[in-house]
């Protein structure tokens, strides 16, 4: 019998061992620290125990780093609090008595798993966990909790709390031409934000170094990835706080992106967060990167109005997006010939966007808007005539609350001297005619949707005169003569859709108006007309 309990004495240190091996050691509170200066010590990687004795009691931990030298200058601290009362704990962090970081929370857990320290401060003493409950009554005295803090080194692609304001923002570190950061949505909620919402800000350089461009500028694609649970937002600031761009396009479980960002030499902050308090996921990492976009026929971003409007050259094919949800996108042209002009923008199709475009004055007033095709066609604007001066081009997806800030459009404005042989738009009504020299031709499109076409001839002596046009695909054209007093003589509409039109009016001497339009008004010109109009020997 001696011979066996002397076996168990001598095994018994090898269990303990094999047990702490296992990670159950662990160490218990001791009251009374309920202060700052009775603080318990708290050892990193070591679990203590303890106890929320009433609803008035708070627990003061020291926390102490064993072998500092191992760790670079700053670490990163992985806090959880555990308990199996279900009330709500309340946690908080502080550096001496600054308080860096609070959680409130009703759960069996409470994580912060990205706090980061400076190595000398918790050489120092100087780091500080604060448990308590919060209410004056708990359902069950005492309430038994564990706390366990367990560290790292700190890389440079990993954010750190407290990064909840600009001012605490975490630099990002570029490789080559990307910024890479990971981090957390951690804690579920902000009790020191306003609108709750846990938040995390990082600080981005753009150095003379980065500007290749002629304007002095860069432009950045921001891509966040995306973290089950969660319903992600990121937004730019410029280094006075100044919003330049939100991205809260798609739901709970996907990324979100902003593109084509245009930022010129400066500070500026990138705000990563979810869009409602209560959101988090400790597990998984959300992945924020920036990246230089080498493409410079892609537009700019902010454009989202005429004054910030991208200059886009003739002939140029601009590509964009609508992105965020809801994005309007603003471009200028400049027309610097005397000689009269005609305009055409085109919108290429694209993969379900139902585009709208309308084109202004330097006035930013209403020269024609055109919305005649559907989602997954293009969109075009023809033969408007101008003068030199400044326009400016809306172009937006009518549909605005569909999530389409990935699919990429094309946008492009040519720009041709015009002749005499064509229309000049606008020339909508009789105010606008345009001359029509009889004998001639004139080529013109019914475009957009509804157009109407007027033409202003003269006959010198009374004759018959001949009115020909020529067919037009989808159209079903017709002709109206008027007087000069704006009285309709008669109308040619003998046929039908995709066939052309002629007829004999027998005129006096006089000025006469020509109207050119549809009886289809769901259509516009896919191709031209040709208007003849000539007297008869």
């Amino acid at each position: 019998m001696r011979e066996r309990a002397f076996s168990v004495l001598l095994l018994l240190p090898i269990v303990i061992l094999f047990l702490n091996s296992c990670g159950l050691r662990y160490t218990e509170e001791n009251e009374m620290n309920d202060s700052f200066e009775a603080a318990n010590l708290l050892f990193t990687g070591k679990v203590l125990k303890g106890s929320i004795s009433s609803g008035n009691d708070v627990d003061f931990y020291n926390l102490k780093l064993k072998n500092p030298d191992r760790y670079h200058e700053k670490i990163i601290a992985d806090i959880r609090l555990k308990n199996q009362d279900g009330i709500n704990y309340e946690l908080r962090v502080f550096n001496k008595k600054r308080l860096l970081k609070q959680v409130i929370k009703k759960s069996s857990e409470i994580a912060l798993v990205n706090m980061m320290f400076n190595t000398e401060d918790l050489k120092k003493g100087k780091i500080f966990l604060v448990v308590s409950s919060v209410g004056k009554e708990i359902s069950k005295v005492p309430s038994r909790y564990s706390l366990n803090v367990n560290i790292r080194s700190m890389n440079k692609e990993e954010e750190g709390e407290p990064d909840d304001a600009a001012v605490f923002a975490i630099p990002l570190v570029k490789e080559e031409k990307e910024n890479v950061i990971r981090g957390y949505f951690n804690p579920d909620s902000n009790p020191m934000n306003k609108d709750k919402i846990e938040e995390d800000w990082y600080k981005y350089k753009v150095t003379y170094a980065d500007i290749q461009s002629r304007d002095k500028s860069i432009k950045v694609n921001l891509n966040l990835t995306a973290v089950p649970d969660v319903d992600s937002e990121i937004a730019i600031f410029d280094d006075l706080g100044y919003l330049i761009r939100t991205g809260d396009s798609f739901g709970v479980g996907e990324k979100e992106r902003l593109l084509n960002i245009l930022l010129k030499e400066g500070t500026y902050y990138v705000r990563v967060r979810s869009e409602q308090p209560g959101q988090e996921n400790v597990n998984i990492p959300y992945v924020l990167k920036i990246k230089n976009v080498e493409n410079n026929n892609t537009e700019s971003e902010p454009n989202d109005n005429y004054p910030m409007a991208n200059l886009i050259n003739f002939s140029e094919e601009k590509k964009g997006y609508f992105n965020p949800i809801g994005d309007i996108d603003w471009f200028r042209v400049n027309v610097y010939d005397v000689n009269p002009q005609i305009l055409t923008v085109k919108a290429e199709p694209t993969a379900y966007i139902d585009y709208r475009i309308k084109l202004f004055s330097a006035a930013n007033e209403l020269i024609v808007s055109v919305d005649d095709r559907g989602e997954d066609e293009g969109e075009i604007i023809k033969n408007i005539g101008v003068g030199p001066g400044v326009y400016y081009i809306k172009l937006e997806n009518k549909n605005q609350k569909k999530d389409v800030p990935q699919n990429q459009y094309s946008l492009t404005v040519y720009k041709n001297e015009w002749n005499n042989e064509e229309e000049y738009e606008l020339n909508n009504d009789f105010n606008s005619a345009n001359s029509f020299y009889l004998g001639t031709l004139k080529k013109g499109y019914i475009t957009p949707v509804g157009d109407v076409d007027f033409y202003r001839f003269q006959l010198e002596v009374e004759k018959t005169v001949r009115f020909e046009i020529s067919p037009s695909v989808l159209l079903d054209l017709y002709i109206e003569v008027y007087d000069s007093e704006g009285n309709l003589l008669n109308k040619i509409d003998s046929k039908g859709e995709g066939m052309g039109e002629e007829g004999d009016i027998n005129l006096d001497s006089g000025i006469y108006f020509v109207k050119v339009g549809s009886n289809n008004k769901n259509e516009n010109s896919r191709d031209f007309y040709i208007l003849r109009i000539y007297p008869k020997e």
